[in-house]
């Protein structure tokens, strides 16, 4: 690249979610910034790929590098002469279909109120991708697959919940959300709920007289937590899941469509509109310090022939270029799992579609977390129609498969019956299990940081982005304490935007804008504009 500039305000190696958030912040303020990426592709552990791509890159040699992808084990469905196909799919039509697959790393969804959404509408970066609504939570309860009721009409049309539960649900609910916090306060006060902070949120509950069933629904469902979650954290919880539902539908998630490797592209977008140059597949041969002509302190980097200096240095939590001692890490365990029918079959399912995105916790005995679930169908552009993407992930505890095992061995099943009347378990065609780095929860990560050169945390076991960006401004306002974090930037058409082609099968082109589209399939029938979002503001 003999164009390329010797010189640059911050150079980011990985283009990762904390990564591409850093580098579009600082292109946003007018600084100028090199995005390196040492893969062919982009998003680091947060990326997404086609079939073909995704089991290449969970079985590539990473020689002696210690933050990676481990414990990677796959199998197919033993398909034979009698069985030579499940519903119409075999080994080789799956594979022949492969390309129409994005499949996560790391599978997230996004709260409705969240602070994800709020960061792309605020920043005006919710152009650049789509999303879709939820289709259903589900929860498991009595050993049966439930939906869980999504509004205040689903509540008081739910069956297997009486007249005087439902009362108590929408009192207790009411409550949570109009709780008030007293200002320059951390403690909840509000005079219905006389309890500690640190006290157990379903003993809360159960001083509340809750009953076992509107208990469950609520920790385990809405809060997605455990017997241990404390008084502030659950209704922390609930209050986001609540102040998320009816804001784009009767969901309080939204699923990015084409998968989750399309978030960090999405800042990598607006940092490339801005001026920011990027550059993948570039080995890094040496990274120093040195000094220029007034005694500044600058980081020099080699790549082959070109010499590159930055003012300053952010690298990923997979650059292989930061000190895993100060940014220890941990692993979350991960299925994918390709079936042919939806989890939960007719029960849950009336037309056997599957919804596009289905979401369901399982609490597990003994571990502080659960295991979370993500079933995806065709419209997401996630996966072929006809078949299911179900993702499985847990904080990495006794490995991949053991941690998984209690849901698979439960809800799943690996032979096949065609004429068994039991069409709750679906059948597994393709499955595959690996453990994948995450940061860990409440460490520090960026106060003992001076720079030039920065790091950042990677992905962190949590259903939504909420530490990633919290870890995301720290760091910012760390290495630019007077500047604005991601202003909003303005509007298309004020901006000269390059080509509109959007080659999915290759790099994302970074002029291409998208709007964002919280799509509901057949429940509401509306598309959710950006300027719907807007008005929000």
């Amino acid at each position: 690249m003999d164009d390329l500039p010797k010189e640059f305000d911050l150079i980011v190696i990985g283009t990762g979610f904390q990564e591409s958030v850093i580098a579009a912040a600082t292109s946003r303020v007018g600084k100028t910034v090199l995005h390196i990426d040492q893969n062919e592709f982009y998003g680091g552990f947060w990326a997404s790929f086609n079939l073909e791509n995704f089991m290449t890159h969970l079985n590539r040699d990473t020689g002696d590098k210690k933050c990676k992808i481990r414990n990677v084990s796959q199998e197919w469905f033993e398909f034979t002469e009698e069985k030579s196909e499940i519903n119409g799919w075999n080994k080789e039509k799956i594979i022949s279909e492969g390309r129409r697959f994005n499949i996560d790393l790391i599978p997230k969804l996004n709260y409705c109120n969240g602070k994800l959404v709020e960061l792309l509408i605020s920043s005006n970066i919710c152009r650049y991708t789509e999303f879709r609504a939820v289709d259903k939570v589900l929860t498991v309860l009595n050993g049966k697959i439930d939906v869980v009721p999504g509004s205040r009409a689903d509540i008081f049309t739910k069956k297997n919940v009486s007249i005087i539960e439902k009362r108590l649900l929408m009192k207790f609910i009411t409550q949570c959300v109009e709780y008030k916090r007293e200002e320059n306060n951390e403690s909840f006060k509000e005079e219905s709920f006389d309890f500690p902070d640190d006290g157990k949120f379903i003993d809360l509950m159960k001083q509340q007289k809750l009953t076992d069933n509107l208990i469950h629904y609520i920790l385990y469902a809405m809060c997605m937590a455990n017997t241990e979650t404390t008084f502030k954290e659950g209704l922390e919880a609930i209050r986001t899941y609540l102040t998320s539902i009816g804001r784009y539908g009767n969901t309080p998630y939204l699923f990015p469509m084409f998968g989750c490797g399309e978030i960090p592209q999405c800042f990598c977008r607006l940092c490339a509109v801005f001026g920011g140059v990027y550059w993948l597949g570039q080995k890094i041969n040496d990274i120093q310090l040195i000094n220029d002509e007034s005694g500044n302190e600058l980081v020099k980097m080699n790549f082959g022939n070109e010499e590159i200096s930055a003012k300053k240095l952010v690298c990923g939590l997979d650059s292989n270029f930061i000190d895993l001692n100060q940014n220890p890490f941990e692993y979350i365990s991960r299925a994918v799992i390709i079936t042919s029918s939806p989890l939960g079959g007719s029960t849950v399912n009336s037309d056997m579609d599957g919804g596009g995105v289905v979401l369901l916790y399982y609490p597990v005995e003994g571990k502080s977390d659960g295991i979370t679930m993500i079933q995806l169908a065709h419209y997401t552009s996630c996966i072929s129609k006809g078949l299911y993407l179900i993702h499985l992930s847990t904080t990495c505890q006794n490995g991949a498969k053991s941690d998984l095992q209690p849901f698979v061995e439960t809800f799943l099943r690996h032979d096949h019956d065609a004429e068994t009347e039991d069409d709750t378990k679906p059948t597994i065609l393709f499955s595959t299990y690996f453990e994948i780095p995450s940061s860990i929860k409440g460490h520090d990560y960026v106060s003992q940081q001076n720079g030039p050169i920065y790091s950042c945390s990677g992905a962190f076991s949590e259903l939504d982005y909420d530490e990633s960006i919290r870890q995301s401004r720290l760091l910012y306002s760390k290495m630019y304490p007077n500047d604005e974090f991601l202003p909003k930037a303005p509007e298309p058409e004020e901006i000269i935007i390059g080509d509109d082609d959007d080659d999915r099968e290759g790099n994302v082109n970074l002029g291409v804008l998208a709007d964002l589209v919280p799509e509901n399939k057949e429940d509401t029938d509306k598309v959710l504009e950006k300027e719907d979002m807007n008005k929000t503001q």
